[in-house]
């Protein structure tokens, strides 16, 4: 039978790789937006869909059972996700997700450095397939993921 062991480890991987999901949209079909949309409706509001994007807000929780409402902004190109923006307010939840995805999927800082909380973040990270561009704008932290197939990430 399932003995604690494995019960804590597997709690704790779920922690662990929860913030490698931030990045899953990249390359998904705008279908594949729409299914998520579908499948998370209670949490869905201001939806907005045009011909190259879609937006909506997500209302999110973090490991306390604290709900956030979190604007996304998707930008496809040829019906593939390449960037899209999470807006996240300042909270040490999701400067942690960030600071772990960083680390576990070992990305290149570049550009300027910044502060959030007393942690130092760069403006733009390189991971294997795409980059991550960070801003602090009104107590809300930007975070933008683009493909390394899109012809956005030569805006630094």
């Amino acid at each position: 039978m399932w003995n604690k062991k494995y019960i804590v480890f597997i709690v704790m991987l779920t922690f662990c790789l929860s913030p490698l999901k931030s990045q899953d949209f990249l390359g998904k079909s705008k279908n594949d937006v729409l299914k998520f949309m579908e499948r998370n409706t209670p949490r869905i509001s201001q939806i907005e869909l045009n011909n190259d994007s879609v937006s909506f807000i997500y209302e999110e929780e973090d490991e306390i059972n604290r709900m956030f409402d979190i604007h996304y902004a998707f930008l496809f190109s040829d019906d593939v996700c390449v960037s899209y923006v999470r807006k996240l307010p300042v909270n040490e939840y999701f400067l942690k997700t960030i600071l772990d995805m960083v680390s576990l999927k070992e990305g290149k800082g570049s550009c300027y450095t910044f502060s959030i909380e007393g942690e130092s973040l760069h403006s733009v990270y390189e991971f294997e397939n795409f980059f991550l561009k960070l801003a602090l704008k009104d107590d809300v932290i930007l975070q933008r993921f683009e493909s390394k197939k899109s012809n956005h990430h030569d805006e630094k």
